[in-house]
């Protein structure tokens, strides 16, 4: 088995089921990334340029930039 392969924790909920919260207290804890409601990533984060949840825009946030890097090459 790779140990360096990702895994992945999917989190779906319907409104007011926790949802949030449960990621909010993953996210704190060391190795976990909490993506937040991805739903509005495009809209409200890439082309308004949104704010992150540590209250930068997205395209100056560090964590993000890295991902959308990842992701899609340097944009």
């Amino acid at each position: 088995m790779n140990e360096n392969r990702i895994k992945v924790l999917y989190i779906a909920g319907m409104s007011r089921s926790g949802s949030t919260i449960l990621g909010n207290i993953l996210g704190e804890i060391d190795g976990f990334f909490n993506a937040g409601e991805l739903i509005d990533i495009w809209d409200r984060g890439l082309a308004s340029d949104g704010k992150c949840g540590c209250g930068m825009k997205i395209s100056k946030c560090e964590v993000w930039r890295t991902v959308l890097d990842k992701a899609f090459g340097n944009h």
